[in-house]
């Protein structure tokens, strides 16, 4: 069954048919009209030019638009809803906008974010944490004899995830995609090792087992794999950007097949990057939103509901979340609070050896002066720090960069009032001011971010506003007093709703995304066919999605 895949393809519509008589009238008139055009010209040009530059150096920019070029870089995925469709079985949450995503589906991403960083050497399948105890979700260690059973069973799309980048930030990415691509993680050995085959009587790599499989990797970390002779020549390269990031350079960009997009300021300035730079591989992009696991809700599925704390919303304490980031603006949060003692408390919590390299000698004495900052200095455990993001009503997350955002977003899931920077992504996660404040934000550009304006080598997208967010504590300082001032209980509770809201948004979405990638992936192999049972995604209520006339 073969489908068109249609793309973002802007052309001008052709002009209705001129009658001969008509004709020579008209070149009559245009010859007359000729110097007027051509004055209607330049003056239309340099009111253009002037409009750019002013566009170009506007700190108010959200977001670059996509141009009108005839390059059909966009992939516009399968319509769930399409009559061609109609028999796909979904979860009934995953459409049904009025719900929550299910506990037990949120649970799920708690459990295998788990996984992924405990277990940094294994294969781990999306069914590991489900509710359902199957074979097939066993994490598979090196040396394990079912390792070849497991490569054989090849997903539609598959996860390279090397141990050495499993960690907090990269398994929340990669465990969002292996739920709901129902794919599984794969170290570098997966790559690499020679499995015995007893069927065939003979030693294969996992690249003869799936050869048209493409690969998922995560930014720039792909270990040269897609050069190496074992590598297919017909096994696609799918990249997931941080474009925020340094690394990746156009040559990336021109090697792969489809580039996945979680914000839509990586969706508009790749789609603008391809346009600008040219896209001789054809290659898709592909915007999906994103999600994160709900910790807040994993630790009182942990500790049980009577014992965590519930929200405040009228007794101001706020939080502040820096880890071991650089950029999560913690420097603009001390100075702001340590300038006012009549803030209300804060809560900050941050590594002790970000904190011993980056903030004790210039802050140390103040804050143990200070009466309203709490220093935790420590590292907390999964269900420790959902613990705190439940308990917390309000957040702190001025960051000046991101890739996507996972704390914002699990402080949304928690149901809190966020504060954040207005600046791409973190406006995308709160967009409005009814769903949390916007810090006052400049926009600036960095010359190592090849997508970020300014970049100093070749290639660069030009004419768009910078990825890193510039603000001062002052700046902060106001969006707190609005909170303080300008809200009540009620609003912030409003507020904080609105927030949670648009993770159970986003989260359907990306899963919804994630069932299209997949029939993407199928037809890019010339062997689409209907999706199997398993697209249900372990819920087991399941509904036949039909159009609904309007």
């Amino acid at each position: 069954m073969k489908r068109e895949l249609r793309s973002v393809t802007l052309k001008a519509s052709p002009l209705p048919p001129v009658a001969p008589a008509q004709l020579s009238s008209h070149r009559r008139s245009t010859w007359r009209l000729g110097p007027l055009l051509l004055l209607y010209a330049g003056g239309f040009l340099l009111l253009e030019l002037v409009l750019f530059r002013s566009a170009r150096f506007s700190s108010h920019r959200r977001l670059v638009e996509v141009p009108e070029d005839s390059q059909p870089f966009a992939l516009s995925p399968p319509d769930l809803e399409d009559a061609e469709f109609a028999k796909i079985q979904v979860p009934h949450w995953m459409t049904d906008k009025d719900s929550d995503v299910p506990v037990q589906e949120r649970e799920h991403l708690s459990w295998l974010h788990a996984a992924c960083t405990a277990k940094k050497q294994a294969i781990i399948p999306w069914q590991h944490g489900g509710q359902e105890k199957q074979p097939e979700a066993m994490v598979l260690e090196r040396g394990d004899p079912r390792v070849i059973e497991q490569l054989k069973q090849c997903p539609d799309v598959d996860i390279y995830l090397p141990d050495g980048i499993r960690g907090l930030g990269y398994c929340e990415d990669a465990v969002a995609f292996t739920k709901f691509l129902h794919s599984r993680l794969l170290p570098l050995w997966a790559l690499e090792d020679h499995f015995f085959d007893p069927e065939t009587n003979r030693s294969v790599m996992y690249y003869e087992l799936c050869p048209l499989t493409p690969m998922l990797f995560f930014n720039h970390y792909w270990d040269s794999r897609p050069d190496r002779s074992e590598w297919p020549r017909s096994k696609p390269v799918y990249i997931m950007p941080n474009i925020e990031m340094r690394e990746l350079t156009a040559q990336e960009y021109w090697s792969v097949d489809a580039v996945i997009c979680r914000t839509l300021a990586c969706d508009q300035r790749v789609k603008a990057w391809y346009a600008q730079e040219g896209n001789p591989r054809d290659v898709k992009v592909f915007y999906t939103r994103f999600t994160s696991s709900d910790s807040a809700t994993h630790a009182i599925e942990m500790l049980g509901e009577e014992n965590v704390r519930r929200k405040d919303f009228a007794k101001v304490r706020f939080t502040h979340t820096a880890g071991s980031s650089l950029y999560k603006g913690t420097e603009q949060v001390l100075d702001c609070w340590l300038s006012h003692p009549n803030f209300p408390p804060l809560d900050l919590y941050v590594h002790d050896s970000l904190y011993g390299g980056k903030f004790q000698a210039t802050y140390d004495d103040a804050i143990l002066e200070a009466s309203n900052v709490n220093l935790i200095r420590k590292r907390m455990d999964a269900v420790g720090f959902g613990q705190i993001l439940a308990e917390s009503s309000f957040f702190l997350c001025p960051s000046t960069q991101e890739g996507y955002g996972h704390y914002i977003d699990q402080a949304r899931a928690s149901g809190g009032v966020i504060i954040t920077t207005d600046a791409h992504p973190m406006n995308e996660l709160i967009s409005s001011k009814e769903m949390g404040v916007l810090v006052k934000t400049e926009r600036e550009s960095h010359p190592d971010m090849l997508l970020g304006g300014a970049y100093q080598g070749t290639h660069g997208l030009r004419s768009v506003d910078g990825l890193v967010a510039k603000f001062s504590a002052q700046d902060l300082c106001d969006s707190v007093d609005y909170v303080l001032k300008h809200t009540s209980p009620a609003k912030r509770e409003a507020m904080a709703e609105k927030a949670r809201r648009q993770y159970h948004e986003d989260t359907k979405f990306f899963a919804q995304r994630m069932i299209q990638l997949r029939l993407f992936a199928r037809e890019m192999r010339n062997s689409w066919v209907p999706p199997e049972e398993d697209i249900a995604v372990g819920d087991p209520e399941r509904i036949n999605l039909l159009r609904v006339e309007s």
